[in-house]
């Protein structure tokens, strides 16, 4: 239970639960996982965003993009590559670089598994 929560953000955070299909519950923990997330020094808005883009998405980037590697980075897809080479050539010239990209192939890796670019090599989180 947790009280003095205003009527208002809880019927906005019930409606967009329900648009997304989810529990209140649900809703309530990503909102919690969200903040610690953002709260924590290693994490930045970009981080939350670009994970954010990428796991609303999945679905979208699996049908335009299977086999492709997709780069997601400042909040945006960046680039589409047929090959880690051509994406680590991309990364090290993109302006502003980037401390932190999402690179996935969606359909061919496993199921929601990503690598992160931090600034020099690709490594499967």
């Amino acid at each position: 239970v947790l009280k003095r929560i205003s009527d208002e953000k809880v019927r906005a955070l019930k409606a967009e639960a329900a648009r997304r299909g989810i529990t209140l519950s649900q809703a309530v923990e990503e909102a919690i996982e969200l903040w610690l997330r953002l709260t924590s020094a290693s994490i930045t808005i970009d981080d939350v965003i670009d994970d954010a883009l990428w796991e609303e998405n999945k679905a979208r980037f699996e049908k335009e993009y299977r086999g492709k590697y997709v780069v997601i980075a400042f909040g945006k897809v960046q680039g589409v590559f047929d090959s880690l080479e051509q994406v680590a050539e991309f990364l090290r010239g993109l302006k502003p670089r980037p401390k932190r990209a999402i690179v996935v192939r969606p359909g061919v890796d496993a199921y929601g598994e990503v690598r992160e670019w931090w600034g020099g090599s690709l490594e499967p989180t």
